[in-house]
């Protein structure tokens, strides 16, 4: 009864860990709920429950049947468990698995059939057994077929994550990656007890809980770093980013690249509100954001939201006609852009280089200098409404 107790206890908790974690975390999956990282919480909730009943029927002679069910579908949770994991994981390497199904339907085969096996198991026994007294035993194929597939997913996540944290290049995605992998040695760990101590204690879910919460606090770090409405490094972060990059120009002798701030700010900006509404306002932020981060990745830069319409982009090259030439990606694809909206969305961008004894304000200052006297150009050129162009046939129809 004491080992009872103390089995259901560490369940209990484990799963009041995962559901405050998932109604955290769901609130952050809108639009697109159903995602490997939400089947994960799902799965592993389902065999929590499942291995409390469990508690109750062994042994129970008269639940046989239900025993079956229940053992079929808990050890298929967490083959399935296992498998989005891997997914998960191959989704931040932008594999788009979810998006072709070929390799989808391919790379769900093998958990499915072990999933089929698992349920023909009441009959042949080979990954477990219920006996004539309702007590639960293990397969012959337990750890051959059903721990070499789940291991087998579990190390592909892992060697995917320590993949992307080696190819990434800023380092709140390293550590994101880096701690995404590291997480997995918990679940691991707990497996491997589990195949050598048998059902003494739920290792294997307590390892998975450890895991998912290991993830959760490094997502939840990371989204402290972005902007809510842009997903862009929002202002305090990408501060702290110039601030480092600044110290570490600021102690080198000499360098091929040079350190580059790009100050943009939208032309008219408050026209838009003030005719369409703040919503249109954020929607048109959206694009802005998109056009900005895809262009300057390329470029491996970093991109931020420091007001409302003002953005900041940090760049490492090694010539400064690679910034004028981001400058003029940006302007040309906003153009583009701008012929499926209502109005004309427009950007000045000033540049700024570090030189030695430069301090973050000094930077600043300068980038913003020139950004306003671009906005003073554009406004004697563009002289509608602060160099905004809009349709006002479609305004009159608005209102």
């Amino acid at each position: 009864m004491y080992y009872q107790a103390l089995y259901a206890e560490q369940l209990c908790v484990c799963l009041l860990f995962l559901t405050i974690q998932f109604v955290i975390t769901s609130k952050q999956w809108k639009p697109r709920f159903i995602n490997p990282l939400s089947c994960i919480y799902l799965l592993t909730i389902t065999a929590i429950v499942l291995d409390m009943v469990w508690i109750f029927i062994n042994g129970n002679r008269s639940l046989i049947t239900a025993h079956n069910i229940l053992q079929s579908v808990y050890l298929s949770c967490y083959v399935y468990i296992c498998y989005c994991w891997f997914e998960y994981c191959a989704s931040q390497l932008k594999f788009h698995i979810w998006k072709r199904r070929r390799q989808h339907l391919l790379l769900l085969l093998p958990p499915t059939l072990v999933s089929i096996s698992i349920f023909m198991s009441p009959v042949t026994d080979w990954y477990f057994s219920v006996d004539s007294h309702g007590f639960y035993h293990r397969g012959p194929m337990y750890i051959y077929i059903y721990a070499v597939v789940c291991f087998t997913y579990i190390i592909l996540g892992a060697v995917i994550s320590v993949w992307c944290g080696t190819k990434a290049e800023k380092s709140s995605d390293k550590k994101h990656f880096y701690g995404q992998a590291l997480g997995v040695l918990f679940p691991s760990m707990a497996a491997i007890g589990e195949i050598f101590l048998g059902t003494m204690l739920p290792i294997a879910q307590t390892g998975v809980t450890v895991l998912l919460f290991v993830i959760f606090i490094v997502s939840q770090e990371y989204r402290l770093t972005r902007d809510k409405l842009t997903n862009l490094h929002n202002r305090f972060s990408i501060e702290n980013i110039l601030s480092e990059k600044i110290n570490k120009y600021s102690r080198k002798k000499s360098s091929e690249a040079k350190l580059v701030l790009m100050v943009c700010d939208l032309d008219g900006f408050k026209l838009i509100n003030d005719t369409y509404g703040h919503q249109e306002g954020d929607y048109a932020l959206r694009p802005v954001s998109d056009i900005l981060q895809t262009e300057s990745e390329r470029y491996g830069g970093y991109v931020g939201r420091i007001g409302g319409d003002e953005f900041c982009i940090i760049l490492e090259i090694k010539q400064m006609k690679e910034a004028q030439q981001l400058k003029h990606n940006i302007k040309t694809r906003l153009q583009n852009v701008s012929l499926k909206l209502k109005y004309t969305l427009r950007i000045s961008i000033g540049l700024s280089a570090f030189e030695k004894g430069n301090t973050y304000n000094q930077l600043l200052n300068n980038a913003d200098t020139e950004m306003y006297e671009e906005k003073k150009r554009s406004h004697k050129v563009n002289d509608t409404n602060g160099g905004l162009k809009l349709n006002y046939k479609k305004i009159k129809k608005a209102t």
